[in-house]
Formats: C-alpha cells, structure tokens, sequence
C-alpha cells in the first residue's frame, strides 16, 4: 500500500459554508466548515455517533443541511438531487455493497459504465457502446486482480470480493469527486492495498474523501485528516499533525495511540 504524497493545491474541490443538520433535538452535524482540495485524498475520522455518515449524506444530497451550502467545483449544489450530483461527478460508496448480486462482476460495472454515457442502464443503444462498457468492466476488473471472477454473479464471491466490485462501479463512474464510507471494512491487508492502490492510480485529479476506522489506512495513505467529534470539525491537519493534536487524542484516539 502505497504512502501518503504532497500535493499541489489547486483550488477547492469540494467546500462546505456552516453545514448544520439536527434530527429533533439531535444535531448530527454542526457548523462544518471545510474546504477538500482538487486532487487530494482527505480522511475523516471521529468516533461512532460523531456524524461523518450524515456529512457524507449532506454531500452527496440524501440529505439537505437546515442551514449552510455545499459547493462541488465552485457550482452550488446544496439543493440538487443525488442523481443530479452523479452526473456532476459526485459519487459515494455505501457502507453496506449496492451492487446486483444476481447479475455478473463485470455486468454491474458495465451498467455503471453504461449510466456515465448517458444511456442509463438500457442496452438496446448503439452495440460499440455496450462493448465498450464490457470493455471497460474488464479492464477495472483486470487492474485488480478480479479478471478470473468476473463472470460470476457477484452474489456468488466473497464478502472482500463484493466490496471490491462496488468500488470499480464507482471508478466505472469516472468521479471527480470519490466518498468512500468505509470502503475497506471486512477486506484482508492485501486486499485493503489493492483497492486503495487502484484508487489513487485511476485519476490523479480526482478528489476522495475517505471514512475509516482502521486508523492505519488513513494515516498511511491520506495527505490530510478531518476529524469530527459530537458532529463538529474538531481538527484539519496533516496525519503527523493530528497525532499530535491533544484534544484529538482525548476525543478520539485514546488507545489508538500506537497508530
């Protein structure tokens, strides 16, 4: 798995103005203000309860903020739909897979590869499409070392196998903007490599905001860290940063502390 690299600002990717949402006398998120640098792999961390779901919701329009914007590459988009930011290059992996397990590896990354050209998940259009989405699926698939799984139904692969594929479907995509809610959990070390190196490598210029509670993928791969506590941006920082931090290490850390 590779390090954590530099990189060179250019402008702000993904920024939120005062997002706050409260569910009844519950405030999930409260007052984030944040901006995730064009091209740069942020983690986001904070113990369970402390709102990163809901923030990745807020992003990516599951949820609307009561108050406060979400601004995707210098548009507003705080008020579109889910859909309407995916066109946009919005896209979100789910903690739990949602990918079709009745159908193949390489067809559930094919039909994503079929929504980003426009003809959603019909396969009647023009044939060079439809091969060149198939293509696509194999080649993702490939570059993990999945070729040989492929054409199984997905619902017949492991559980690290599943989670793997719901990655490439959202690498089929083409995001500009990647939000992975833990996308390695239940994955061996090798496999937890494997995606992240794949990630990284699809699109240098994507942006990825990465949720994790295996502190090792975050501060092995991440140029920065946002940790969130009782749904407020408690810190921003390089990972060398953030270890040092002593109110992160109260709120959060603890007996991570070897990380």
């Amino acid at each position: 798995m590779t390090g954590h690299t530099s990189i060179e600002p250019t402008g702000a990717g993904l920024s939120l103005h005062g997002v706050r949402k409260s569910f009844g006398s519950y405030t999930a998120v409260d007052d984030v203000t944040l901006d995730v640098l064009q091209g740069e792999l942020l983690g986001l961390i904070g113990p369970n309860g402390a709102g990163k779901t809901t923030l990745f919701n807020i992003v990516t329009g599951f949820v609307r903020p009561d108050v406060g914007r979400v601004v995707f590459e210098g548009a507003d988009v705080t008020r579109l739909k889910p859909d309407q930011r995916v066109r946009r290059g919005l896209v979100r992996t789910f903690q739990k897979s949602m990918v079709f397990p009745e159908l193949s590896a390489e067809e559930n990354i094919a039909m994503a590869a079929r929504a980003r050209q426009g003809s959603g998940y019909a396969w009647w259009r023009p044939a060079e499409r439809a091969a060149e989405a198939l293509a696509e699926g194999s080649r993702l698939l490939r570059a993990i070392g999945l070729e040989r799984r492929g054409a199984l139904p997905v619902g017949a692969l492991s559980h690290g196998e599943q989670r793997m594929v719901d990655i490439l479907v959202s690498l089929a995509l083409r995001p500009r903007l990647l939000l992975m809610d833990e996308p390695t959990a239940g994955l061996t070390r090798e496999e937890t490599a494997r995606v992240m190196d794949l990630v990284r490598a699809h699109d240098r210029s994507t942006t990825v905001v990465l949720i994790a509670h295996d502190l090792d993928v975050v501060f092995s791969l991440c140029e920065r860290i946002a940790v969130l506590n009782l749904g407020a941006l408690l810190a921003v920082g390089s990972p060398e940063e953030i270890r040092a931090n002593p109110e992160v290490r109260t709120a959060y850390l603890g007996s991570h502390r070897e990380h």
